[in-house]
């Protein structure tokens, strides 16, 4: 079995015990996960249609990395952990090209750049309700200025180009016809103007972009 339909399989066990939860980091988590296995797949597909030593390395580490979330996950949500084999049907990985033994203008892993944008809103929860329940998210503290300066520095020190801030007008209210649902689960909402945030993180920074 490949590490890819390894991961599907303890998906699918969890999502049985997140059918049964109102809890809105536990529906967050199985989001996540989906998300990293979905990304595995097409990365896989990509590699199959578009075979590289590059792209065939890039699936295979995203397989990897989708089947310890999910084993992870599967243990956080379930108490339970599938015990993995200890060798997987995966192809062997390719050798890619030291891209420092070519010139620059030959190397093919350096004929095009890759930019990195972060994407936050002056709000709690931007992009995943709920959590702001986990420990460790520190998106309720989107009042305080620390936490934008902060960012905008770890960006920085990551290597990301830019960080893009959304910004809404009014609440989401389509649902049921109104906005009580938005409300209830802090979905994008209490939400702040997103300029008064730039001059600080600009002041924190030297090369990240801020829009």
């Amino acid at each position: 079995m490949t590490a890819l339909n390894l991961a599907r399989q303890l998906l699918n066990s969890t999502r049985r015990h997140v059918e049964t939860s109102a809890d809105p980091y536990v529906i967050s988590r199985f989001g996540d996960l989906q998300i990293r296995v979905d990304v595995a797949a097409a990365l896989l597909e990509r590699a199959e249609t578009h075979p590289s030593p590059v792209a065939a390395t890039e699936a295979q580490i995203a397989a990897a990395e989708a089947l310890i979330a999910a084993s992870n996950a599967e243990f956080e949500l379930t108490g339970q952990r599938t015990a993995l084999p200890s060798t997987l049907d995966d192809p062997p990985a390719r050798q890619i090209p030291d891209c420092r033994q070519l010139p620059p203008q030959r190397s093919a892993l350096m004929s095009r750049e890759i930019r990195l944008n972060a994407f936050d809103m002056n709000c709690v929860g931007h992009q995943s309700p709920g959590l702001w329940a986990h420990p460790r998210d520190r998106s309720w503290q989107y009042k305080d200025l620390e936490y934008w300066t902060d960012l905008a520095k770890i960006l920085e020190r990551g290597k990301f180009d830019g960080l893009f801030i959304a910004d809404v007008l009014g609440i989401y209210d389509v649902y049921n016809g109104n906005g009580e649902a938005a409300i209830r689960q802090a979905t994008q909402v209490p939400v702040n103007d997103p300029l008064s945030l730039i001059a600080p993180m600009a002041l924190v920074t030297e090369h990240l972009v801020l829009a």
